[in-house]
């Protein structure tokens, strides 16, 4: 119940699956639990594009976490995979709706510096510890593909700037 509260949409998810897919030519996949592998296909479907997979229930832990540490981005909302993306050092673009920031006094996670907010800033986050306070999630309903996109695009923005490739 409370993961589903703090749940980015599918066809948001979708949309920025279609860009990473057709701005930065990325396959994507998407994960999640074997509970969640109809939400995922909701996913794979918004997307509408053939590099976008899905891998929901198919990764246990080890393999979730062997695969995200190989990824050139990690984009998730606030679940535990967003703590595991920054355990093994992914970059990551996270998606936080009713929680706290990543490096404010209401952080989620420790500070860190391979983390790109994308959010919608009502200014009464952050509101977990009340559910019922807000019914609409007004903060992940407002939030657009296109703020993530851009995230998105910093982040493997700095991803090149930190591990450029050597042209011959």
């Amino acid at each position: 119940r409370y993961s589903a509260y703090r749940r980015a949409r599918p066809e948001l998810l979708g949309a920025v699956a279609r860009q990473l897919t057709d701005e930065h030519g990325l396959a994507v996949w998407v994960t999640g639990s074997v509970a969640e592998a109809s939400l995922a296909d909701e996913v794979v479907r918004a997307a509408g594009r053939p590099g976008v997979h899905s891998l929901a229930g198919r990764l246990d832990l080890g393999a979730l976490a062997a695969w995200l540490a190989e990824a050139r981005l990690v984009v998730v909302p606030d679940t535990g995979v967003l703590h595991l993306a920054v355990a093994v050092g992914a970059p990551v673009v996270a998606i936080l709706g009713p929680v706290g920031e990543v490096n404010g006094p209401e952080r989620v996670l420790p500070p860190c510096d391979q983390v790109i907010e994308a959010r919608v800033d009502r200014g009464c986050a952050p509101c977990a510890c009340n559910i019922q306070r807000c019914r609409s999630i007004a903060c992940l309903a407002q939030l657009d593909a296109a703020q993530i996109g851009r995230a998105c695009a910093r982040a493997l923005a700095a991803r090149r700037l930190a591990h450029p490739t050597s042209e011959t």
